[in-house]
């Protein structure tokens, strides 16, 4: 075998086991949803361990980044430390296959961080 012909098999193969790898992540999204990245498909994860830090994880549902607490270990990638990051990794902006209402506006987004810090509310 040529070295040619070495690479042309090497790359073929990387390509095989990454289409492996990442059409069974995409058959996770149902039909006329877009994600960023594989990493926002996943559901949120705790994790086993319970050294609670509060975190974000992306629900490609509702488009929006919800807080959490993560345990400190295990879990999966739909994890970040910051709203911010969060959005700037996985939210879609002007998805033309997501559906709104004709009555919906942004209104609901100046409570949204009421509901982010709810753990600080008092009674």
């Amino acid at each position: 075998m040529t070295k040619y012909n070495f690479l042309i098999t090497a790359m073929y193969l990387f390509l095989t086991i990454g289409q492996l790898l990442v059409a069974p992540l995409s058959a996770l999204v149902p039909q006329g949803f877009t994600v960023r990245q594989p990493k926002c498909i996943y559901l949120v994860d705790p994790g086993p361990c319970k050294e609670w830090v509060k975190v974000w994880g992306f629900d490609y549902l509702t488009n929006r980044c919800i807080f959490y607490y993560y345990g400190g270990c295990g879990g999966n990638p739909n994890r970040f430390y910051t709203k911010a990051e969060c959005l700037e990794t996985c939210r879609v902006y002007d998805d033309p296959n997501r559906k709104r209402r004709k009555d919906s506006d942004d209104s609901e987004d100046m409570f949204e961080s009421d509901i982010d810090d709810w753990d600080h509310f008092e009674l």
